[in-house]
């Protein structure tokens, strides 16, 4: 069985947020979100914090995980995703991006396995969204 990671990304905070919970909630999932964190530090040091609780996570052989972190810096390159990817495939993971957009937002080169939420004009639509990218991934 291939366990699902979820990486909800995006630089509007609360919409990014809203849709991870729903994914979560939708999958019975335990969400991880940079927002959470107390600790002060720069975003890429709480984004390095979140992966390391991602990965206690697969540890514990969870059938999936909701991560929610800008990873605006991260997703800039390929590279960051294939190697998160590769290191996840050892643990038997599989890593899947959905990316909030901002209003105005252009979508990052993302190959096309992943996904994108751009109906951010009523929160209604973004849960509708969310919903069902979180049952197609369940049922991937």
């Amino acid at each position: 069985m291939t366990g699902r990671i979820i990486l909800t990304a995006g630089r509007n905070t609360g919409d990014r947020t809203a849709a991870a919970r729903v994914m979560a909630r939708e999958n019975n999932w335990p969400l991880l979100s940079v927002t959470d964190l107390t600790f002060a530090g720069s975003d890429e040091a709480k984004t390095e914090a979140v992966l390391t609780l991602l990965h206690a996570q697969v540890e514990a052989d969870v059938p999936g995980v909701v991560v929610s972190a800008p990873f605006i810096i991260e997703l800039n390159t390929s590279e960051w995703l294939n190697d998160l990817n590769y290191d996840l495939g050892l643990r038997g993971y599989e890593a899947t991006v959905v990316y909030v957009l901002a209003p105005g937002e252009p979508q990052p080169g993302l190959d096309p396995e992943h996904y994108f939420i751009d109906e951010t004009d009523d929160i209604d639509d973004l849960f509708t969204v969310a919903t069902s990218i979180a049952g197609e991934l369940r049922g991937a």
